[in-house]
C-alpha cells in the first residue's frame, strides 16, 4: 500500500474539513485503508474539531438519506448467513496472502486499530446510532453456528479512555475493509459481506435482543440504548 506524502496528507485534512466525504470515502478516494486517513486526522486535528466534525458528518448523512427511509420497511432481523456472500474461499485466501506481501508496515498499523496500549487517550465518546452513518459495503465476523463475534468494550481501550460502566457493554465490530476483518478472526470463524449497511440502523432492535449494546464502525463507538 502507498504512503502518504505530506502534501497528500494536507489535503486530506482540508477535504474532511470542508466537505461531507467521511473517513471511509477519503480512503477509497486516496486508494489507502480507512484506518490510514483515520490515524493522519487523528494526528492533525485537535480531539474537540475531530470529534465534531464526525458529529457534522453523520448529520449530514442522516438527512439525505431520509427522503429514501420514510417509504422502506423495516428489516426485523439481519439476513441469514447464506444471503450473505462468504469470504472464506480458496481464491479469497490467494488474495489475502497477496494483499499481506505487499507492505508489513502498514498492516501492522492497522492492526493498532485493536490494540490496547497506543500512550496517552481521550475519554471515549459513545454517540447514538441515530447518527451513525455505515458505509455501504460492510464486513462482520461470525462463529461456525453462525453467531455474530462481539467483544466487550474493554478491548478496544485504543479509542479512548473507557468509563467502568462501559467496560462489559458488548461491542459488534463493524469493518469496512476485508482484510482488518480477517485479521480481526481466527481460524474457526468466518467473514461475511453485509450489502447494504444501512441495515444496521433498521435492525437495532433484533441486535439489541441478543445482547449487543454497542457498534464501532470507522474507529467511533455508537450505542443501540
Amino acid at each position: 500500500m502507498k504512503k502518504l506524502s505530506d502534501q497528500i496528507k494536507e489535503e486530506i485534512i482540508q477535504i474532511y474539513r470542508q466537505s461531507d466525504l467521511t473517513s471511509s470515502m477519503l480512503a477509497e478516494r486516496f486508494d489507502v485503508s480507512t484506518s490510514t486517513i483515520t490515524r493522519v486526522l487523528k494526528a492533525n486535528l485537535s480531539a474537540t474539531e475531530y470529534d465534531q466534525l464526525i458529529l457534522n458528518k453523520k448529520r449530514a448523512g442522516k438527512t439525505s438519506k431520509i427522503e429514501h427511509q420514510e417509504e422502506e420497511e423495516p428489516i426485523l432481523e439481519l439476513p441469514s448467513v447464506d444471503e450473505l456472500e462468504d469470504f472464506d474461499t480458496e481464491e479469497d485466501q490467494d488474495d489475502q496472502d497477496e494483499d499481506e506481501n505487499e507492505d508489513q508496515e502498514d498492516d501492522q498499523e492497522d492492526d493498532n486499530f485493536f490494540s490496547s496500549a497506543l500512550g496517552d487517550k481521550i475519554n471515549l465518546q459513545v454517540l447514538p446510532i441515530a447518527v451513525a452513518s455505515f458505509p455501504q459495503t460492510c464486513y462482520l465476523v461470525i462463529d461456525r453456528s453462525a453467531e455474530l463475534i462481539t467483544r466487550p468494550l474493554r478491548e478496544f481501550a485504543q479509542l479512548g479512555k473507557i468509563s467502568s460502566q462501559e467496560f462489559q457493554q458488548k461491542t459488534l465490530p463493524i469493518f469496512d475493509n476485508h482484510k482488518v476483518a480477517k485479521r480481526f478472526s481466527n481460524r474457526s470463524q468466518r467473514v461475511i459481506k453485509v450489502p447494504d449497511g444501512s441495515i444496521f440502523h433498521k435492525t437495532s432492535g433484533h441486535l439489541k435482543a441478543k445482547g449487543i449494546t454497542r457498534l464501532l464502525i470507522d474507529g467511533q463507538i455508537y450505542s443501540l440504548t
